[in-house]
């Protein structure tokens, strides 16, 4: 459902902002489709293997990375977003900086 999210805001971002490049939607696509054969494919497996905590925790990172990607597309495109959203995003931007 995120990445079907991502999609959906990305495609509203790059057309709300005039940004519209069919390559950047090639490789995101690419990328979205590694994802989902990777978990897939490794997350049956961390279980049967009793690593579940490790399939758990790169699916949790993915789950953030997405969430996080469809709040900074909904920031780009102009929608309002709560104070303290904004503020975590910056806090994170700056926090990549250094």
């Amino acid at each position: 459902m995120l990445i079907i999210a991502d999609v959906i805001t990305g495609i509203a971002k790059s057309i709300i902002t005039h940004s519209v490049d069919s390559s950047i939607g090639k490789k995101g696509l690419a990328r979205h489709f590694t994802i989902i054969l990777l978990v897939a494919l490794l997350y049956p497996w961390s279980i049967a293997i009793n690593y579940q905590w490790l399939g758990d925790s790169v699916l949790s990172l993915w789950t953030f990375m997405y969430a996080t990607s469809i709040v900074e597309n909904i920031g780009q495109m102009g929608l309002p977003l709560p104070k303290f959203i904004k503020d975590r995003l910056n806090k994170f931007g700056q926090d990549m900086e250094d």
